[in-house]
């Protein structure tokens, strides 16, 4: 291969390059648009390193702090039930969500269930018909950006009833814009306790 051929070839990888890193510049969102994400995607910055492979010191495992598993700050949404045991036979229980964003958040009526028995996690079906609202399945409510909520979650609907043991009520709430189309979406659960 000729030096010309080379030469061209460089230069033309080089002008891609230029002009990828334009475009990524060009395509990233606003700072209104930002607003919008997941406390956890605001970061559209990219950064790739090269490095030496295992080898490398940098590439070993770095120990996870202590504090890990207990975030210091609530980011985005926080759901707690009123009390975190019930006894058995409750037919309901109260459910408060804060939205800690200045986005509207998008929610339903339908909540799923799931119980924690020896280490695993364990999906409950209501019994058919058993849901408040059948409509509530499709329709969505909002909350306000820094509002919050206290829902009755009935959990009167389990053949056989839920007896003693730790329950989750979760469902998939989105971030939307004034047109109610979801923009992003995180989960709203909660942890509760029968005996």
């Amino acid at each position: 291969m000729s030096r010309r051929s080379i030469l061209l070839l460089v230069g033309l990888f080089l002008a891609g390059a230029l002009l990828g890193a334009g475009w990524q510049l060009v395509r990233r969102p606003s700072i209104r648009e930002k607003e919008l994400f997941l406390p956890e995607a605001k970061n559209d910055f990219t950064f790739a390193v090269v490095s030496g492979g295992e080898a490398d010191p940098a590439s070993q495992p770095e120990e996870a702090p202590a504090s890990a598993g207990t975030p210091e700050r609530v980011m985005g949404i926080e759901t707690r039930v009123s009390r975190d045991c019930y006894p058995v036979g409750t037919t309901e229980i109260e459910l408060t969500v804060i939205n800690h964003t200045t986005s509207d958040l998008l929610y339903s009526e339908w909540f799923d269930f799931r119980r924690f028995e020896e280490g695993e996690v364990i999906r409950l079906i209501p019994i058919e018909g058993s849901t408040v609202n059948p409509a509530g399945l499709t329709e969505s409510e909002r909350l306000k950006g820094g509002d919050s909520i206290v829902l009755t979650v009935p959990i009167d609907l389990f053949d056989p009833p839920l007896g003693p043991g730790i329950y989750r009520v979760a469902q998939l709430a989105c971030y939307g814009d004034t047109g109610d189309h979801a923009l992003a979406c995180t989960e709203i659960s909660a942890e509760f306790r029968l005996e």
